[in-house]
């Protein structure tokens, strides 16, 4: 069986209580300076306020590898695009397009917990009510998470993040 192993790096990792301002946020995991570079994560974060905005989030490296993902407001929509997120040349419907989930939620903030490895994110929007899951296969460790959106300020009320360590519990 795999037991996992979760914890909060206060000094790597951010964890807000009060509301923040942010126009742009960049989260980087610095896990690096460890032998093994890791990208297994956990991450929280809560959006209040919502206007009609992109809420763009990105995952990327060292060498060019992006995975984007976010929420459009207007068009009440999530996606994710894997199109530049490493090996894509395998196959041409590999990440030929983007993904997109509607919004069913009709709450004013926009709550997710994301899980990444090395290969894979899931993403759980509104507490589970929008549930997006993608693999993709980048050419090193995904060292950096930022956060963005197009039309100016958000307040993001809320930002957990945990390494997780999956292992071999025997």
């Amino acid at each position: 069986s795999v037991a996992r192993f979760a914890r909060c790096i206060a000094i790597q990792w951010w964890h807000f209580k009060r509301r923040c301002l942010w126009h742009h946020f960049c989260l980087v995991f610095l896990l690096l300076a460890r032998s093994k570079p890791r990208s297994e994560a956990e991450i929280k974060f809560n959006i209040s306020q919502l206007d009609k905005n992109v809420y763009n989030f990105k995952l990327s490296n060292t060498v060019g590898d992006e995975l984007l993902f976010g929420y459009n407001h207007t068009s009440k929509t999530f996606y994710v695009d894997r199109r530049n997120s490493g090996d894509t040349e395998f196959s041409s419907k590999f990440a030929h397009r983007v993904s997109t989930a509607p919004r069913t939620s009709s709450n004013t903030h926009l709550s997710g917990t994301l899980l990444i490895d090395k290969t894979s994110i899931e993403i759980f929007y509104d507490d589970g009510e929008t549930v997006m899951t993608e693999i993709f296969f980048p050419n090193a460790p995904f060292e950096n998470l930022s956060l963005s959106s197009e039309n100016g300020e958000f307040i993001l009320d809320h930002l957990e993040a945990y390494e997780l360590d999956i292992r071999d519990a025997n």
